[in-house]
């Protein structure tokens, strides 16, 4: 449906352009990144001009599929616009992160540090874009540099703020970054993680 539905569209609706979006999910949820990388392209192309935040956000979610079915360069492009595009801190963010593990994944070492401080910085004052980042840095640093890593996870549980537990990715990975630091394995880490 979402296919004939742009290949029968002209002109840039957001209605259109929302029920392809959302085919594209679909396809992504069950492993047709290839299939919803098209789907977004079309998504993007009939997306009014002054929908800044729907462009940007079906931009970062191409660039997304892109890099799971390897094409790490489109990716990487699209991401790039997606960080000039951004009209807000949190797509700023997102954008910013998914450079980064494309970089990591492209082995661009010193790339993913710039895209790491970047992230953080355009953050702000916004204690919940802050968590997310330090969580996600968590996962790509606890191999590259354990004891940044730790100090992601430390900041993010902080802010956390012991209204939750920590995600247990972020359990886990504190565990691993710790063990790499060759620190005595702290084995309730993985347990509260199971839990």
């Amino acid at each position: 449906r979402a296919r004939h539905l742009a290949a029968a569209a002209t002109d840039a609706d957001e209605a259109t352009a929302s029920a392809i979006e959302e085919g594209a999910k679909a396809a992504a949820m069950r492993g047709a990144h290839d299939a919803a990388a098209e789907l977004l392209h079309e998504s993007r192309r009939l997306t009014p001009p002054h929908h800044a935040e729907e462009f940007v956000r079906r931009t970062l979610s191409q660039a997304a599929a892109l890099h799971e079915t390897g094409d790490l360069p489109t990716g990487r492009a699209l991401a790039e616009r997606a960080v000039a595009d951004s009209p807000t801190s949190a797509s700023r963010v997102q954008a910013l992160l998914l450079l980064g593990f494309i970089e990591w994944d492209a082995g661009a070492v010193e790339s993913v540090f710039e895209h790491m401080d970047q992230s953080l910085a355009a953050a702000g004052d916004d204690r919940g874009l802050q968590r997310d980042v330090c969580m996600a840095w968590v996962y790509v640093t606890r191999t590259l540099d354990p004891r940044r890593a730790l100090e992601f996870a430390e900041r993010a549980e902080a802010l956390l703020g012991g209204e939750a537990d920590p995600h247990q990715v972020l359990l886990f990975d504190r565990f691993w970054a710790e063990a790499l630091l060759g620190r005595k394995p702290r084995l309730e880490l993985l347990e509260r993680g199971l839990d």
